[in-house]
């Protein structure tokens, strides 16, 4: 499966949000990338550049492998 032109993934935002349950009093952030499949949510603790930096930096992967294979890594494949 490989992602066509305008089917790869963006950062849709980036939030600032209550630390987790058991964490550290920092600064915590979650991000939502999202494509025409569907969405990843995640969260970060750091600064906001730092979260923006690391969900952009993730966008770049994701859109990367799917650009890149020429197979999905979740189907068989025929032997």
């Amino acid at each position: 499966m490989s992602l066509a032109k305008g089917k790869s993934f963006s950062v849709v935002s980036v939030e600032k949000m209550e630390p987790l349950a058991g964490m550290i009093e920092e600064s915590w952030y979650r991000y939502v990338l999202e494509c025409e499949y569907g969405s990843i949510v995640g969260t970060r603790c750091g600064t906001l550049q730092q979260v923006s930096n690391h969900a952009k930096a993730f966008t770049d992967v994701l859109n990367y492998r799917g650009e890149n294979l020429s197979h999905s890594i979740w189907t068989r494949r025929r032997r």
